[in-house]
């Protein structure tokens, strides 16, 4: 999908409000075309470790992101995968699929 909604922001855009937006895009086409769509945020393990540093990613922002993403993290050489001590705003683990490490492991882009 493609939106220039992100990119028309005046200031710098958390995560989480981009995610919110497809996710209310996506939702309008759901109720005219009779399908489920589901955003799935695609990211690296190096990514999983900043967001469990709240200077980084406020709890706040990434419970925000969490209820409306299923995430995908993939492995990152040296890193190992922080995904399981991710925790909603109730304390449960939130849904992760792990990506086999056999995939280039230098992007997560060749994942899309």
């Amino acid at each position: 999908m493609v939106d220039p909604w992100e990119a028309m922001q005046q200031e710098p855009s958390p995560t989480y409000a981009v995610v919110e937006h497809i996710n209310a895009v996506l939702s309008k086409a759901e109720k005219t075309k009779r399908c489920s769509p589901k955003i799935i945020f695609v990211c690296g393990a190096d990514l999983v470790h900043a967001m469990l540093n709240p200077a980084q990613w406020p709890p706040a922002n990434l419970h925000r992101l969490l209820r409306t993403t299923t995430l995908a993290v993939y492995p990152r050489q040296g890193i190992d995968n922080a995904s399981d001590s991710l925790r909603n705003e109730e304390g449960d683990p939130v849904k992760v699929i792990k990506i086999a490490a056999d995939v280039d492991p230098n992007s997560s882009t060749l994942v899309r």
